[in-house]
């Protein structure tokens, strides 16, 4: 794979992100302070780079927080399922499907919509593969689970 968008320190750019924003995310983690709270202090003052990223009206943000725990709710349930001879592997009870824009539960997505859901499921396990492997240590570890 062929990337042309690294820095010299061999850094990956996000050509969504500003790079003023990666600059203060840099910053607060060279300070040891790469935390959610002090990126949302920081982003209060509205100069700073993050501030358009955040929502501030409060009834907004409070909807969309409570969205944001509801995906998890429904993320939690799992189930077991047959990973092998007598093996077993647990997986999510739900999962959400793109083209319908709403969670089924996990073995009739893989029926109803097989192609678009071993499809995320590839793309997951490539993005799994590339966040690894990007880490020597962990090559090795991803590797044998991966094939075991």
């Amino acid at each position: 794979m062929t990337v042309d968008n690294i820095d010299d320190d061999g850094v990956v750019s996000d050509d969504e992100l500003p790079s003023d924003l990666v600059t203060l995310l840099d910053e607060l983690e060279a300070d040891d302070k790469l935390t959610a709270e002090n990126l949302i202090d920081k982003a209060r003052d509205p100069d700073n780079p993050a501030h358009d990223h955040f929502e501030w009206d409060d009834s907004v943000a409070a909807h969309e927080h409570r969205l944001e725990q509801a995906r998890a709710l429904i993320r939690r349930p799992r189930i077991r399922v047959e990973g092998g001879d007598t093996e077993y592997i647990t997986c999510r009870r739900y999962t959400f499907v793109h083209s319908e824009a709403r969670y089924k539960q996990t073995r009739r997505a893989l029926h109803e919509n097989h192609d678009e859901t071993t499809e995320q499921c590839r793309r997951e396990a490539r993005s799994f593969r590339r966040k690894w492997d990007s880490l020597k240590e962990f090559a090795r570890i991803v590797d044998e689970e991966l094939n075991s």
